[in-house]
């Protein structure tokens, strides 16, 4: 990311540092995965179509027999105002 800023936008390598939030050369995840949870990330905007996504969403898993969960990730806006 820092050679494609430096590259593409010109910037001197000296105005640019790199922050890892990892130890760099880790390669395993602490965090343990949850199976049959999904996660969308997204505003609530109409064009994101969030109301067929959750009725896509009940229909599977009403007719699974597995516990899925579906994470949004909306503001609290589109949360307060009715699904389009």
């Amino acid at each position: 990311m820092k050679k494609l800023l430096q590259d593409d936008l010109k910037i001197d390598s000296d105005n640019c540092h790199v922050y890892p939030f990892y130890k760099i050369g880790s390669n395993k995840s602490s965090l343990d995965k949850i199976s049959n949870n999904f996660v969308y990330l997204s505003s609530g905007i109409s064009h994101k179509n969030h109301k067929r996504l959750i009725e896509a969403f009940v229909f599977v898993a009403n007719r699974v027999n597995l516990e899925i969960t579906l994470h949004l990730t909306i503001d609290n806006e589109a949360l307060f105002s009715p699904i389009q």
